[in-house]
């Protein structure tokens, strides 16, 4: 990748690391690349100047590189051991609020949650670095913590879901401390920010195995913490006809396809099925006023602790987008406005939970496929949910594990590098330097403001498009 290489040619060290390289480990293809390196957060934003730094608690950068957003972290150390926090060993002091220690990759990779996550790829060498013994956990299928999981959990919670989400995604067994620790500090996930669970569950639903993830949060009764009141309404995962869970089973399917949906969508998928259990409203084109959804949607929402935190626009979003699933199929009806549901921002999103609806009901897609040429014809955006999408990217086979035992070990990923697109300014110069264009600030350019004065004189003496 051409932001890595960038790095390692300003003299900084930088690996892939994470969910990309675990996942390029066991064959599945990487929803997005993480990098870290030796770089400090202002160094990074002067070498990508399409970047914007964020963070409080975990400092990183964001780079602009295309439609992609690449998180670019420093190497950090471990927080301070627990007998040197105020408080000593009292669970309470145990949450991490800060986490800005800058260190050493090995120091970076003893800081992470799990060694399947630990693992570095060096793009110049085309190796994985290992210094947690993360090869051999994959090898044997184990979601091991780095350190003690009972004081990893309490620094951060967060930890307990994401153990559920890999073992739910690429079927691994938890490491007996580990699954013991998640009973026992299962409440200690009421202390993390509510934003940032709404942003793990939203990552839960759209990594292509949300259902075998939700029945999990659901046996450790973390889906608790997420659904609150809702939580009765949720079938036994065992019952075949339920929708709720054939919905999860269509969304999964559609990230198979790699279908790019939206956080509304995700709720959407969710929701409905807590709304409507049967279908009714996509069966029979059943509807309900928008206002009662509207209201639905509150109630829904008000009582979560988490859901809470989902921005008014998008609640309102949610229940326009709800209140059209019953009008989508009565295509052909006199009274049906088309135009008027063409018109609004959200028809993408609508005809989205529309198809994934029908593929849980088990339902002919002809319905869909007219409102699709129809909004082909409109010229109505439907990209990245009907027929737009990503780079086709070959399955990547699984690495090679090392057979010595060393403290840093390192195994072959493939024969090839991984490529990237080049920026503007990785192509070649700016503007200017070699095809005579320069900007606004050489002498060979007017200013913006009095271009604008040329084309307001030039339509004032009759010379406009429109006049001629």
């Amino acid at each position: 990748m051409q932001v890595v290489r960038s790095l390692n040619e300003n003299q900084h060290t930088a690996y892939l690391v994470g969910g990309c390289v675990r996942d390029l480990m066991v064959g599945l293809h990487p929803k997005d690349f993480d990098i870290v390196t030796s770089a400090r957060p202002g160094q990074i934003r002067r070498i990508f100047r399409n970047s914007r730094a964020i963070g409080r608690r975990f400092r990183l950068v964001h780079v602009f590189w295309g439609n992609q957003v690449l998180e670019v972290s420093t190497f950090r150390a471990p927080p301070e051991p627990v007998s040197d926090r105020k408080g000593g060993k009292d669970s309470a002091n145990l949450l991490i609020s800060r986490d800005n220690v800058y260190g050493s990759p090995r120091d970076d990779a003893n800081r992470r949650d799990f060694t399947l996550n630990a693992l570095f790829y060096d793009l110049r060498d085309d190796e994985i670095i290992d210094h947690v013994g993360g090869l051999a956990d994959i090898k044997r299928g184990i979601i091991r913590s780095i350190g003690r999981p009972e004081i990893r959990f309490q620094e951060d919670p967060v930890r307990m879901i994401r153990a559920l989400k890999f073992q739910g995604k690429l079927g691994f067994e938890l490491h007996p401390d580990v699954e013991r620790s998640i009973r026992k500090y299962r409440n200690e996930f009421k202390k993390t920010a509510p934003a940032r669970d709404l942003e793990e569950l939203f990552k839960i639903l759209s990594c292509g195995f949300s259902r075998e993830v939700v029945e999990l949060l659901d046996e450790y009764r973390f889906l608790d913490f997420f659904l609150d009141t809702l939580l009765d309404e949720i079938p036994d995962p065992a019952d075949p006809d339920s929708l709720f869970w054939r919905m999860l089973a269509s969304l999964d399917a559609a990230d198979a396809g790699r279908r790019q949906v939206g956080n509304v969508v995700l709720l959407g998928t969710m929701l409905y099925p807590l709304l409507d259990p049967d279908g009714s409203m996509v069966r029979d084109g059943a509807s309900s006023p928008v206002r009662d959804l509207t209201g639905w949607v509150y109630e829904a929402v008000k009582d979560s602790a988490i859901l809470s935190h989902c921005s008014r626009q998008n609640v309102d979003h949610l229940a326009t987008i709800l209140s059209m699933l019953g009008r989508l199929p009565r295509l052909g009806q006199p009274r049906l406005k088309v135009q008027s549901l063409l018109r609004r921002d959200c028809f993408a999103d609508a005809l989205a939970l529309y198809r994934i609806t029908l593929d849980a009901l088990g339902m002919e897609p002809s319905i869909l496929e007219e409102w699709i040429d129809i909004a082909v014809e409109e010229n109505v955006d439907l990209s990245g949910y009907f027929g737009e999408y990503l780079p086709d990217v070959p399955p990547a086979a699984p690495g090679e594990f090392p057979v010595r035992a060393t403290v840093v070990s390192r195994s072959s990923l493939g024969k090839g590098r991984p490529e990237g697109r080049s920026s503007r300014r990785d192509r070649g110069p700016p503007r200017g330097d070699s095809n005579g264009r320069s900007s606004h600030r050489d002498s060979g350019s007017a200013p913006r403001r009095e271009r604008s004065k040329r084309s307001r004189g030039r339509r004032a003496g009759g010379h406009s498009r429109r006049g001629r």
